[in-house]
């Protein structure tokens, strides 16, 4: 039997995503328009007040991790500005919820939208059209997140402006320049219904002393003292992958270039199962939360894939992310701790490194970040380390493939 190997199997999921995405936009742009006239119509033209909100439901489906992540920004700005309501988010996945627990978030839904399993999901919304809300908020612009919100009862709907999505909402508004990066864009739908302004930015997930202490014993048992321990994962898909080439010269390149032991640590996901040498740890996790304890002990993570990117970013950790097809303007590092690296050819080890020695050592650096920002670094801003070279630890920790 034919085995496809790890390139071509990437390159075959990469075509059949966008194959269901335009045909999950298509099918449901018209189902949304549909169930809007028939289904759960805002009973109030007049937009309520932030004092008298007791009830909020907020409406992301979408089951990636990044995404996922990126609706920590304006989860915790509703809280700020919704202190005593109760808000539900309806979310694809139960994952969803053990990895959002801490972000202002009382109860949550699961629609499990997928089209072999439409029956299920048409029970999910048909049970979550028996509850009633103050205010439901569309943040982001889908066609599955519209046909959720046309079966919710509520006095007001609320979305971004939208040919296909706006039909069945009371209040629409133009998508704000205020931000351009994904995850806080939604945020200007918040500044343009109250007119208020927005409180400081919080991107993190909020990890409690219990899961930064299993992080930092995970780390204990597989990195000496002496030495750095840097993760990575190379899962990304399409033109963003490097290949397993590209990946041990960026590892033997900074093994040459550091003046300390590195351990490097893999992180194996469903679809990278094998690590990329036998002399390199590697790590497996269901537990996302679990996983991003582990990221905030690293003294680096480098990844091209913006999900677990973003994941070990909400937990504090020193990311290097290498943006080769990426705009970092739109999907960057929120984290003042993060590097953006553009041109994979010209990965310089010498600055990746010492930007990572330089944040470990900052012992003043603050955990909670109040401002958006680009961090840039320059090769000249830097202290040169010494060369040397140093093998890579043998050592291995495994659960389960997360």
């Amino acid at each position: 039997m034919y085995k496809l190997n790890l390139d071509s199997f990437l390159t075959f999921k990469t075509v059949l995503r966008r194959f269901d995405k335009q045909r999950k936009k298509t099918m449901l742009s018209l189902l949304s328009k549909m169930t809007s006239y028939f289904f759960a119509q805002p009973s109030h033209a007049m937009l309520i007040k932030p004092a008298a909100v007791k009830s909020v439901v907020v409406v992301r489906n979408n089951s990636r991790l990044g995404n996922t992540v990126f609706l920590i920004p304006f989860l915790k700005q509703l809280r700020e500005i919704l202190p005593e309501a109760n808000i539900t988010l309806v979310s694809k996945n139960e994952w969803q919820q053990d990895l959002l627990q801490d972000c202002g978030v009382d109860n949550f839904y699961f629609t499990h939208l997928k089209f072999r399993s439409a029956f299920r999901s048409l029970r999910q919304l048909l049970s979550l059209k028996k509850q009633s809300f103050d205010l439901c908020l569309m943040p982001c612009g889908s066609a599955q997140d519209a046909f959720t919100c046309a079966f919710i009862r509520s006095v007001n709907k609320v979305s971004f402006k939208h040919r296909h999505y706006q039909f069945g909402f009371t209040h629409t508004y133009p998508k704000s320049t205020l931000y351009r990066h994904a995850a806080l864009q939604p945020l200007s739908l918040l500044a343009q219904m109250w007119s208020i302004p927005l409180c400081p930015l919080d991107h993190h997930l909020g990890l409690n002393d219990n899961e930064l202490e299993l992080g930092l014993s995970v780390r204990a048992a597989i990195v000496d003292k002496s030495s750095l321990c840097i993760a990575f994962f190379r899962g990304a898909r399409g033109e963003k992958r490097l290949s397993d080439e590209q990946w041990l010269t960026i590892i033997e390149r900074c093994n040459r270039t550091s003046a300390h032991p590195i351990t490097w640590v893999e992180i194996l996901g469903p679809e990278i199962s094998q690590p990329l040498e036998g002399d390199i740890c590697h790590c497996r996790s269901t537990d996302l939360r679990e996983l991003s304890a582990f990221f905030y002990h690293v003294d680096g993570f480098i990844s091209c894939d913006t999900g677990p990117l973003h994941l070990a970013d909400s937990a504090g950790a020193t990311c290097i992310g290498l943006y080769s097809h990426t705009d970092p303007a739109t999907y960057g590092l929120l984290g003042s701790r993060g590097l953006t690296v553009s041109d994979i050819a010209a990965f310089d080890p010498k600055l990746v490194l010492n930007h990572i020695v330089r944040v470990k050592q900052d012992t003043t650096q603050s955990q909670t970040v109040s401002s958006f920002s680009e961090p840039i670094a320059s090769e000249k801003d830097l202290n040169p380390l010494n060369t040397t070279t140093s093998p890579p630890i043998k050592a291995s920790i495994s659960s389960m493939p997360w």
